[in-house]
């Protein structure tokens, strides 16, 4: 096919083409508007109603799913005004004229080519057209254009305002994070419960970082060994919980009772999940481990060697000795007995399952469970 002929970017051959434009996006707004499909129905059914002198140049479909209030959002639109300047559009054809432009910049674009006359046409599906041979039909675009980005700019600072009051009174924005689940009634009220599912794990793992002893790593390897997965979404599937997901989670001020808005931590309505020292001491924990914070020998010989101390051998009684092994890549605790040479050795990694088993049988007498965070306050 032979390549139109051009001269300082003006289209020089008959190639022209009624450009049949349909857009929606994602705003409220535009929920109540046809579906792209609908509106190409529609504007295919407006161009076959046209003269059959009307529609010598081919109709050509181009569509996107961007929002229109904010300006160079649409690669689509701004392709139809190349093609404008290239001369090569005849008309353009669409739903309604919210649909081209809902702020100045774009929208004085699109004018001033429809008053210079590089853009033919404007047509909406309703038959209502504009060009430059009628200047009222022109000035009644600009208004529409200007009335639809007030009403963009307005519905924006209404539910801006409107988040902002709902955060100052401690509700809870968007979807709760996990540990918790959304809820609402036919009347519109919406509220979190904490989720009796997640909220077990959600617990146990801030309670974990607190120690100093667990990485992001440990922390999502535990939150899968414990069945921790993300709420299933209409497109996605439940699944586990990522690392980042968990580095998020521990920062997160919901689970000690605060919302976080903008730059400021407002106290929340619903009902705290992780005691505010837990939550302070899991996130110093975490920070000191990842930031580079100076940690003292015994700090770090506390996080390697979880058993030191507290393991004694099965044969003769003497505390297991734990050690570094393949460079670092193994913690391991042996029996150090030169005269029974009980020959007992073994990976603390192993053990952990079996220490998480013995702690969840254990029961606290009232005023002990106290005096123990407070002990583990003072070591950790």
């Amino acid at each position: 096919m032979a390549k139109a002929s051009t001269l300082n970017g003006k289209n020089k051959s008959n190639e022209h083409f009624i450009i049949g434009y349909a857009r929606k996006s994602t705003d409220e707004r535009d929920k109540q508007l046809r579906s792209i499909p609908d509106q190409i129905q529609d504007i295919e059914k407006a161009y076959h109603a046209l003269p059959a002198e009307e529609r010598r140049s081919p109709l050509k479909i181009m569509q996107e799913a961007r929002s229109a209030y904010i300006p160079n959002n649409r690669p689509i639109f701004q392709e139809i005004l190349s093609m404008a300047s290239q001369e090569t559009v005849a008309r353009i054809i669409v739903y309604d004229p919210t649909r081209l432009s809902r702020n100045p910049a774009d929208a004085g674009a699109l004018m001033q080519m429809l008053a210079d006359g590089v853009i033919p046409e404007i047509m909406t599906v309703s038959g209502i057209r504009y060009s430059r041979a009628d200047t009222t039909q022109i000035f009644m675009l600009m208004v529409e254009s200007g009335m639809s980005w007030k009403s963009s700019a307005d519905t924006g600072w209404k539910v801006k305002n409107a988040l902002e009051k709902k955060a100052k009174k401690g509700e809870m924005i968007g979807l709760a994070p996990l540990g918790y689940v959304n809820k609402g009634d036919l009347e519109g009220r919406r509220w979190v419960e904490i989720d009796s599912q997640r909220a077990p794990i959600v617990q146990h793992l801030f309670a974990l970082a607190a120690t100093g002893a667990y990485s992001l790593e440990d922390l999502t390897a535990a939150a899968k060994k414990h069945g921790l997965t993300k709420r299933r979404s209409p497109k996605r599937k439940p699944g586990p919980v990522s690392r980042n997901s968990i580095a998020n989670m521990i920062k997160n001020p919901f689970y000690r009772g605060f919302i976080r808005y903008k730059d400021e931590e407002i106290k929340g309505l619903h009902e705290p999940l992780v005691e505010n020292d837990i939550w302070q001491r899991a996130n110093l924990r975490i920070s000191e481990r990842y930031k580079g914070a100076p940690r003292t020998k015994k700090d770090k010989l506390r996080e390697l060697f979880i058993m030191r101390g507290v393991l004694r051998c099965g044969k003769c009684g003497r505390s297991i000795t734990f050690y570094q092994a393949k460079k670092g890549r193994y913690i391991m605790g042996d029996c150090k007995n030169k005269v029974t040479r009980c020959g007992v050795c073994i990976n603390q990694k192993k053990l952990m399952p079996q220490l998480e088993e013995r702690l969840c049988l254990l029961e606290l007498e009232n005023g002990a469970e106290a005096l123990l965070r407070k002990d583990m306050q003072e070591v950790h």
